[in-house]
């Protein structure tokens, strides 16, 4: 649950950021 939280967050944060490869990268992880 950790995992998910925390990816959850980093997901959100990278969002707002600039680095659209790593947050789509996260949110597909997150999404699936």
């Amino acid at each position: 649950m950790s995992y998910g939280i925390k990816l959850k967050v980093w997901g959100d944060y990278a969002c707002f950021t600039r680095p659209e490869m790593k947050v789509e990268r996260v949110s597909y992880d997150v999404m699936t």
